[in-house]
């Protein structure tokens, strides 16, 4: 697919003539800034049921009413979190929107709150929806992206106002090892309150509301914290999860359990995903394209440890000492350690082989 390009080099001051913040500000209104957000926020997990199995992860997705990603590549419809106010989701500029061509982003972690942290470096992962409310496997090899945040002030004509809090971002499309290509973008939101994310294309705006929250407000452990040691399944103690890992074949990184790892001399790289429940497009490959990423390290490889979500495989299963340790609301989680716990980098959701080897390469 060609480059989509964006001409305004205007920084964060940047003028309503600019045509992110401009289309941004005219996309959703006030009253429907997220009143598609939960149909917008992608199922981050492996959520939805199997098949085959019947099974939900309903513990570990980012969004109650996410968008179903079990085989269907829509992500409207009843039953499975979509639909919802598509005006709020994108625009058409007087023309219609059609199957095949970008109409709108997707987020793929929870947009209504508790997931992004104002005052921290926060990643943002997107993807992208034609006009019939399908993913696009085929996407704009580069974006360049705005965040704005609502000031909660409205102009003569009562529509919203907002503060640009970022420069342009050009953001290249990510996809390596992975069914569905993505974009991730990094910025750090100045305060709580409601954002936009946009990017223009092809005269069309691209654009998705979201939540930042207080950090009281968000659960899980950020960049710079530390994670506690504590006892995660090995070959030799499941430590009350059964099976360890639901890979076939099992996962070689199970060898040591957490809390012996930490305060080591070596940097860790904890893993938290389901294989068996999370076979999807978005988190399904991402323990393989890991094995992968270690193995080309070899003897420089940091000590790897994967965590299940879940203690079983039958219906009443709970979620592990691990995920609940961690407060985590989604999965698939990678967090890259230094020996004595500290976060240096942490992605969420989706992940590709060049997202995994860049942090990874953080402590090698």
């Amino acid at each position: 697919m060609h480059r989509a390009t964006h001409e305004s080099d205007d920084g964060p001051d940047a003028t309503d003539d600019d045509p992110t913040i401009t289309a941004i500000s005219r996309l959703v209104g006030r009253r429907q800034l997220l009143a598609g957000a939960g149909a917008a926020a992608v199922l981050a997990s492996c959520g939805g049921s199997n098949s085959g199995d019947s099974g939900t992860n309903q513990a570990a997705s980012a969004d109650d009413s996410s968008a179903s990603d079990d085989g269907d590549d829509s992500a409207g419809g009843d039953g499975d979190g979509g639909g919802g106010d598509d005006e709020a989701l994108s625009v058409d500029n007087g023309e219609l929107l059609v199957a095949g061509e970008p109409a709108s982003l997707i987020a793929y972690f929870s947009q209504q709150g508790g997931f992004v942290e104002a005052g921290r470096e926060q990643r943002l992962t997107l993807g992208v929806l034609d006009g019939e409310n399908a993913f696009l496997n085929e996407i704009p090899e580069e974006l360049t992206f705005r965040v704005v945040r609502d000031t909660g002030a409205s102009d003569a004509e009562e529509q919203p106002i907002f503060e640009v809090v970022t420069e342009p971002i050009p953001t290249t499309a990510r996809s390596g090892g992975l069914p569905r290509p993505y974009y991730s973008l990094r910025f750090t939101p100045p305060m709580p309150g409601v954002y936009q994310v946009g990017a223009a294309f092809n005269d069309r705006q691209l654009a998705a509301a979201f939540q930042v929250s207080d950090a009281s407000e968000v659960p899980f452990p950020q960049i710079g914290e530390q994670i506690s040691g504590i006892t995660t399944p090995t070959v030799n103690n499941n430590a009350d999860v059964d099976p360890i890992c639901t890979r076939v074949p099992p996962c070689p990184f199970h060898e040591m359990s957490l809390d012996e790892a930490i305060g080591g001399d070596r940097p860790l790289v904890l893993m938290v995903s389901t294989p068996r429940f999370c076979q999807t497009g978005v988190c399904g490959p991402v323990l393989d394209l890991l094995m992968d990423d270690i193995e080309s390290r070899g003897d420089a490889a940091p000590i790897v440890i994967h965590t299940e979500v879940f203690d079983s495989i039958e219906e009443d299963r709970a979620t592990t000492q691990m995920v609940n340790s961690l407060s985590l609301t989604y999965e698939p989680a990678l967090f890259v350690l230094e020996a004595d716990g500290t976060i240096v980098d942490r992605l969420d959701n989706i992940f590709d082989t060049g997202e995994i080897a860049e942090a990874i390469d953080k402590i090698a």
